[in-house]
């Protein structure tokens, strides 16, 4: 059963990224049940310490070693505007990728809470993509390229940031779905702890001290970088 975040000073409840130098990674034989597919959902919270223009902000992603995507999940800074953007392929080329994208507006120091939706099978180009922040349906900006019907099957690391490309500030429960989470689902459990035997629930990264996955699949993320990122007392209240 869930439970409602608390308020507890005393539990590191995030991890803090100094871009550009650290993330965390999945290397291929941690990862277990996480080629995604036709259908996923992807959440969490973000505290952002900078925003510069013309940066992309990495949150999950996969790519092979030879360059190949597998989908791409990041926050971007286009002359000052903040857009969400979900990038999936079936092919592992950026020629044959959809880009879900949309615009909401960065609040330094402040969380929000981002989940991006996928669902191959749900018609037209742009309803593919849902993109919410804070529980919110995200509507401006609809941007698409060319179809995708499911995610490439890469078979290198799955990383949470990056050296040099990832997240600048903090980071709290992630989450990796591969079904199609509601609207009222990602309003409704955003702000709870799960225990981690949810349906569908595909790997699940409180980030409380440690980088465990809570759910039976065991998709343990190892920390990168010099120096590695650090685990905070500053919590998604």
């Amino acid at each position: 059963m869930s439970t409602p975040f608390l308020a507890d000073t005393t539990t590191k409840r995030s991890i803090k990224f100094d871009r550009p130098l650290n993330g965390l990674y999945i290397p291929p034989g941690n990862q277990t049940n996480m080629a995604l597919g036709t259908t996923f959902t992807l959440e969490c919270w973000v505290r952002q310490d900078s925003f510069d223009v013309s940066t992309e902000h990495r949150m999950l992603y996969q790519w092979d070693a030879d360059g190949e995507l597998s989908f791409l999940w990041r926050l971007y800074n286009s002359a000052g505007t903040g857009q969400v953007h979900m990038i999936v392929t079936a092919n592992g080329f950026s020629a044959s990728q959809a880009n879900g994208t949309q615009v909401y507006t960065a609040r330094l120091g402040t969380w929000q809470h981002f989940a991006s939706v996928f669902d191959a099978g749900a018609g037209s180009e742009a309803a593919k993509y849902k993109n919410y922040v804070n529980g919110v349906l995200l509507t401006a900006g609809v941007s698409t390229v060319s179809t995708a019907t499911g995610t490439y099957a890469a078979t290198d690391d799955i990383r949470f940031a990056d050296l040099g490309v990832g997240v600048d500030g903090n980071v709290a429960d992630v989450r990796m779905w591969n079904d199609v989470r509601t609207a009222n689902e990602i309003r409704d459990n955003k702000d709870v702890d799960l225990v981690g035997d949810e349906a569908g629930l595909v790997a699940y990264w409180p980030l409380r001290g440690d980088a465990l996955d809570r759910t039976a699949n065991a998709n343990h993320m190892i920390l990168n970088g010099s120096p590695l990122p650090l685990f905070s007392y500053s919590t998604p209240l």
